[in-house]
């Protein structure tokens, strides 16, 4: 019923405008034809065919009427006057469709890009230019179209954002590359959120500079990977605890053997101090056995502290084989006590970034895992090597092998899954949480194996200066 209405409405309008304009043209010979036409386009802008070929039928019978002889008649017009008349109703009929067919085009762009997951702005580089919001844009920020001329859309970002998106969006239209970034816009409440901005310069037919700006919304997503991560870091704290509750034994002994030197060097000392004269020489010796055996024994607290402490992800530049050493003299104890002899074979790698912390992790784990696997092995010695070396693909390589029964087919495919385990009372977290943290690294994880001779557990993780071009 409202197209109806509309229709007639359409109809009326343009019957009025016909007559004003027929008017005028009987009072100063104008030139009734092409206005007759301005007045079928406007019919069709309104997007009605019936109405503006309606329209189109009532002009062509005011041009015979009013302006074809005889005048104020519809009868006797020769046929060349029938011709152009039928020629003018044709093109006002395909003017009439090709308008229509432009604004259907263009209402359903629009509802295209109001239907759009994202805030929309287009626009040209001059200052006078028009500029184009879809509709989100609009209900989210509260401007109109108007007010994003000139400066319009930068005074919706962030003032600390302000100066990373006008450099940005300045050097994209000048030299026609697309930018993509994240930027906080802000609502009509005034409050910030976050989006990812991508930014795409065009030229239009006469080569003028355009530009078409998209904004998604990331904040919430951003927030929840914030909260996943600081999840997972617990996690991964935990499986550190429960890892040092497997050393505990061999730490006790580790931090027990300083302590008690030191305590037979203090006597010792004591001893000589007694003496007449008091052998200070000696003194002096024990003293600084001492303070080695103290430091040694601070060394142990600090690196356990080091690994249980809990802070969030410091990614830095540093070399794997430092972090080796780290875990080897941590875990040297606990494998003097399951006669294990650890073997490193080490070559000169490139640094890479990354968590110190989360890579002792991992390569603890790994140790640990060899160690226990090597738990029920007769007839050969309990061997677990360790082997750094250059990737192939400008990277670091990293192996830890055990001489233990190794992995069974039926196991392999699983043993990184979470909470798979094949250790009684395992929690089966220790190899996902490493696998998570080799590839939050940007690195691979993987595992292989050789009945009765052992498994090889083996990650790469990317050198600093590819990191740095990958960014």
């Amino acid at each position: 019923m409202s197209s109806i209405r509309r229709t007639a409405g359409s109809f009326l309008l343009g019957c009025v405008a016909l007559a004003a304009l027929t008017f005028v043209c009987l009072k100063v010979q104008l030139s009734a034809p092409v206005l007759y036409l301005l007045v079928v386009v406007f019919v069709a802008l309104d997007g009605s065919f019936i109405a503006a070929a309606c329209v189109s039928v009532v002009a062509a019978l005011s041009l015979q009427y009013f302006f074809a002889l005889p005048i104020f008649s519809l009868q006797g017009a020769d046929s060349r006057n029938a011709m152009r008349l039928v020629m003018w109703l044709v093109t006002a009929f395909v003017i009439s469709h090709l308008v229509i067919r432009a604004r259907r085009r263009e209402k359903n762009l629009q509802l295209v890009m109001d239907a759009m997951p994202a805030l929309v702005v287009a626009g040209s580089t001059e200052a006078a230019a028009d500029v184009y919001c879809n509709q989100r844009f609009v209900d989210y920020t509260g401007r109109s179209p108007d007010d994003m001329h000139g400066e319009g859309l930068h005074s919706v970002v962030h003032p600390d954002d302000q100066l990373w998106y006008r450099a940005e969006w300045k050097s994209a239209v000048a030299s026609g590359q697309p930018v993509t970034g994240e930027v906080r816009l802000r609502d009509r409440r005034g409050e910030y959120r976050l989006f990812l901005h991508h930014l795409f310069p065009m030229r239009d037919a006469s080569e003028r500079a355009q530009w078409c700006s998209t904004f998604i919304d990331i904040d919430d997503r951003k927030r929840a990977e914030e909260t996943l991560r600081h999840a997972q870091e617990d996690l991964a704290r935990v499986s550190r605890v429960t890892m040092m509750g497997e050393l505990v034994a061999s730490i006790a002994h580790e931090v027990n053997q300083p302590l008690a030197a030191i305590v037979t060097n203090a006597n010792a000392s004591l001893r000589w101090l007694a003496a007449d004269p008091p052998n200070l020489d000696e003194v002096r010796a024990a003293t600084v056995r001492i303070i080695s055996d103290g430091n040694r024994a601070s060394d142990v607290v600090a690196r356990i502290r080091g690994l249980l402490g809990r802070k969030e992800t410091q990614k830095e530049p540093l070399r794997v084989d430092d972090v080796i050493g780290d875990v080897v003299a941590l875990a040297e104890a606990e494998a003097q006590r399951k006669g294990t002899s650890v073997q490193l074979e080490l070559s000169a790698t490139p640094a890479i970034v990354a968590d110190r912390v989360q890579l002792q992790q991992v390569l603890l784990n790994l140790m640990l895992n060899g160690m226990e696997a090597m738990n029920g092995v007769t007839g050969r010695s309990k061997t677990l090597t360790i082997q750094s070396r250059p990737d192939k693909h400008n990277g670091v390589f990293v192996a830890v092998r055990d001489s233990g029964a190794g992995i069974s087919e039926e196991h392999m495919p699983h043993i990184f899954d979470a909470f798979y385990t094949t250790k009684t009372g395992g929690l089966g977290m220790g190899l996902a949480i490493g696998r998570s943290i080799i590839e939050a690294h940007g690195g691979r994880i993987w595992a292989t194996s050789e009945p009765a001779q052992g498994s090889t557990f083996q990650f790469t993780l990317p050198a600093a200066d590819s990191m740095s071009h990958d960014a």
